[in-house]
């Protein structure tokens, strides 16, 4: 979290602080937790409905960050309660401190059935918290496929931008997968999200798209399913790396012959510096791109090839390495 954000932050807190030190404490909008905001957290069905009767503030909010009960009941997937908060007329697009909404929360827990709820509520699905943060991306990163359908079904923009330029499809590709099952779903992820116009080439602050990620990320079913769309596979990052740069580094060869079979490619220029650069972390870098499919031999605007620069430059590993692996141009 940058200093700007952070400080921004203590501020409301210290506000709601001082509010609570002058305000009659028995006032549940200065209460850490009132009785409803414990029943919804609780999921106690039968409280929340006598703190209804009752006339309780149903919008009131915590001190910890601003959560209202409707907020708790919609991150612990109480829908039941959720509903008859959101009947009650409780704000389903309230925010908290860092502009949260009920539908975030739900939807960062893979809360499906609540985040139907609070749809059919008319909590909007755009909604962005101080991140640049929808329900789409919360549901995208944490893995849950059913969630970003529904969101998705429900006028959820599939190309939002956070703070970071990161959309729905390059936080899925993006989070690191553990286990063939979290895998298996960030792949459906992405897939659900193509099927509703996510943009593949789309890319992020650090110039990442989804399939730099992917490659990344060494998930083939997910490298398949991009490269369904036809991305534009040539793109680098903001370090000048591309997918099949990535995945030639971390000996990815199925992934990186893949890559090449949908257009990957290197100038004779690029291919040069790249075996120069690599060979002393590498020393078969130039079997391993020869086994990928690359041309080797391919020649420039210039007419010159990998094996001419490198002569010329007096790099004599790479001529070396180059001709070893049978590049006599």
């Amino acid at each position: 979290m940058d200093s700007v954000k952070y400080a921004g932050m203590k501020r409301n807190l210290l506000t709601i602080f001082a509010m609570c030190a002058i305000l009659p404490c028995g006032l549940t909008s200065c209460k850490r937790d009132s009785n409803l905001h414990q029943a919804a957290e609780s999921g106690n069905i039968e409280a929340v409905t006598d703190y209804i009767e009752d006339k309780a503030d149903i919008n009131a909010k915590d001190n910890k960050l601003g959560s209202t009960p409707l907020m708790l009941a919609a991150e612990n997937g109480h829908t039941a309660e959720v509903d008859i908060l959101a009947k009650a007329n409780a704000n389903v697009n309230e925010t908290d401190l860092r502009a949260e909404t009920a539908l975030i929360r739900a939807a960062r827990k893979g809360h499906t059935e609540t985040v139907i709820v609070l749809l059919n509520s008319k909590a909007d699905p755009n909604k962005q918290s101080q991140s640049g943060t929808t329900a789409l991306h919360a549901a995208a990163w944490n893995g849950h496929p059913e969630t970003v359908s529904v969101l998705l079904d429900n006028g959820a923009e599939s190309n939002a931008k956070d703070i970071n330029e990161g959309t729905p499809l390059t936080l899925a590709a993006h989070k690191k997968t553990d286990t063939p099952e979290a895998a298996a779903k960030q792949t459906e992820i992405i897939k659900r999200l193509l099927a509703k116009g996510a943009e593949v080439n789309t890319a992020d602050i650090l110039g990442c798209t989804a399939l730099i990620y992917a490659v990344e990320n060494n998930n083939t079913a997910t490298v398949a399913a991009l490269l369904e769309k036809k991305p534009d596979v040539n793109l680098q990052d903001r370090t000048g790396r591309t997918a099949f740069i990535i995945a030639t580094e971390a000996d990815n060869v199925d992934i990186a012959k893949t890559l090449v079979a949908a257009g990957a490619t290197m100038s004779p220029n690029e291919l040069e510096v790249y075996i120069n650069k690599t060979l002393s972390k590498k020393a078969n870098v130039v079997e391993l791109l020869k086994n990928t499919g690359l041309n080797l031999s391919a020649k420039g605007e210039d007419g010159k090839t990998a094996l001419m620069i490198a002569t010329e430059k007096g790099h004599t590993k790479t001529v070396d390495a180059l001709k070893a692996a049978g590049i006599t141009e």
